[in-house]
């Protein structure tokens, strides 16, 4: 399954550089995260978001093992989804 990230946020905040993103996947299903890393003068914008989605990266993960199965048809009787007993 695949991500889309975009920026939501990205300002100073003090000593901080504060960078969100909303993360969408394949299904629309939607996260929103935040985080602060150290401002550090010269640093680039990737850089920063490059740090910022390294602290992220295990929420994002836990996300999207949790939505994973949001939106698939179960059938209830046989036990399996739905598109594993189309495919089989």
């Amino acid at each position: 399954m695949a991500l889309t990230y975009k920026i939501k946020d990205f300002f100073k905040n003090g000593d901080k550089q504060h960078v969100g993103m909303t993360i969408t996947n394949d299904n629309n299903k939607i996260l929103v995260i935040d985080k602060e890393v150290d401002f550090v003068e010269g640093k680039s914008n990737e850089e920063y978001i490059n740090e910022a989605y390294a602290l992220m990266k295990d929420e994002v993960d836990a996300w999207e093992a949790d939505v994973s199965l949001v939106d698939k048809e179960f059938d209830v009787e046989l036990g399996q989804f739905v598109e594993e007993l189309e495919n089989a």
